[in-house]
Order: structure tokens, then C-alpha cells, then sequence
């Protein structure tokens, strides 16, 4: 019996998860694609654990959530198609290599680490100064949230696509 390969990770930047859970104009289509696609087992997304501090709200001034709000963004990063990486020592020692060598801030530093430690090729991005590092690494681009190769919005059984929208906090 051959064993069942696990579907590509790609990585997501804070910024992608918060531009679907505040809806954000111009993005959302986006971020639903590459949702759906990891939805139907096509990919999974990964993202650092510091990602999980990094969204905890949803517009600008002071940190005030509805329980319900909380809860879903709790919701959310525990779905089964999303990886929380931890920091390691590997993380935060390739991290601060990229801060010396690239003068990355500390942040996007272990975006990046985190990527490359796990031998992921692909991050989605938002920020402009992120998405300027396309290129400077080897076997690593970064992007707006992208599915490469779409394919048909297939539903599971019992469950719309519709289904994503719950997961905003509106």
C-alpha cells in the first residue's frame, strides 16, 4: 500500500489572515480561493504561532472584541487544514540570520525562517515591504494569496462554500 501523501503547505503571512477575517475589500476573493483549495485537501496553510498574537484584532486603536468575535478567530486557526508552526531554536536562529544578513524586522524575519526551516517554497503576503523579498531567497517566493493551479469549486457533502463566510468576524 503506497502511503498517502500529505497535500503541498503553503505559508501565510498575518496579513492574509486578517484581510479574510476583517473582509477586506480586494482581497477576500483571493484569500477564499486559497481557503477552498485547502478545504478540498489541496494544500494546507502554515503559519508561525506568532501569527496566532498577531491576530487578535480587527482594525486599528483599541483591542476590543465581542466574546463572539474572540471565539471565532479562535475557531478558525484551529482548523484542521491549518499548521501552527512553533518557534524553535532553528526558527529564531535562521530568523536572526535573516535580520543581520537582510535587515528584515523581527516579525517578517520569522515568517521567513519558519518557511524555509519547514522546506516551504511559497508565502502570501499582503504588506509591500513583505512582498519586496520575492526573489532574494533561493527556493522561496512570496506573493499575494494565490492558488497556482485552480480547480473547480467542488463541494463537500453537507457543506457550501458559503460555509467560509461563518469564519469572518464581521
Amino acid at each position: 500500500m503506497t502511503p498517502r501523501r500529505l497535500p503541498r503547505l503553503i505559508y501565510w503571512d498575518s496579513t492574509c489572515f486578517l484581510a479574510w477575517l476583517r473582509a477586506e475589500v480586494g482581497r477576500v476573493k483571493d484569500c477564499r480561493d486559497v481557503l477552498d483549495a485547502a478545504r478540498r485537501g489541496e494544500l494546507r496553510i502554515a503559519t508561525s504561532a506568532i501569527t496566532l498574537a498577531e491576530v487578535v484584532k480587527l482594525d486599528k486603536g483599541k483591542l476590543e472584541l465581542t466574546q463572539d468575535q474572540e471565539r471565532k478567530i479562535t475557531r478558525f486557526f484551529q482548523r484542521s487544514y491549518i499548521v501552527v508552526i512553533q518557534v524553535s531554536r532553528a526558527v529564531a536562529e535562521e530568523a536572526r540570520a535573516l535580520i543581520w544578513k537582510h535587515g528584515l524586522n523581527n516579525r517578517d524575519a520569522v515568517h521567513v525562517a519558519t518557511a524555509r526551516v519547514k522546506g516551504i517554497t511559497e508565502i502570501h503576503a499582503y504588506d509591500q515591504h513583505f512582498l519586496n523579498l520575492d526573489g532574494q531567497f533561493s527556493n522561496l517566493s512570496v506573493r499575494k494569496p494565490q492558488v497556482l493551479q485552480p480547480s473547480l469549486p467542488l463541494e463537500t457533502p453537507g457543506q457550501t462554500i458559503e460555509d467560509l463566510d461563518d469564519d469572518r468576524v464581521h
